[in-house]
């Protein structure tokens, strides 16, 4: 059965054309190994280079057998939190 997968987390798939998805948009997308780019495939005019779509539609034994390093893929900001330097002032208005 196939679904929609998350491209980061897949090895993309080489020589063939699948569909990919980019927020609203479907189209039919390849990815080349050596040249390490992702295409639109165009019927009738070619193909363009694009970014890595969102999602690409695979079977799901294809997403479990070429699963990505999920920490190598996804960089998670690192968030700190610190204390303020000062403390805030409370002020009262007398009228």
């Amino acid at each position: 059965m196939k679904s929609w997968i998350f491209s980061c987390r897949v090895h993309p798939p080489t020589g063939r054309v699948f569909s990919a998805r980019n927020g609203g948009s479907v189209f039919s997308a390849a990815f080349s190994r050596v040249l390490n780019q992702w295409y639109m495939v165009i019927p009738g005019s070619g193909e363009e280079k694009i970014d890595e779509p969102q999602m690409i539609l695979v079977d799901s034994e294809y997403a479990k057998e070429n699963k990505k390093d999920i920490g190598q893929s996804v960089r998670r900001p690192t968030i700190r939190l610190r204390e303020p330097k000062h403390k805030a002032l409370q002020f009262e208005l007398a009228l």
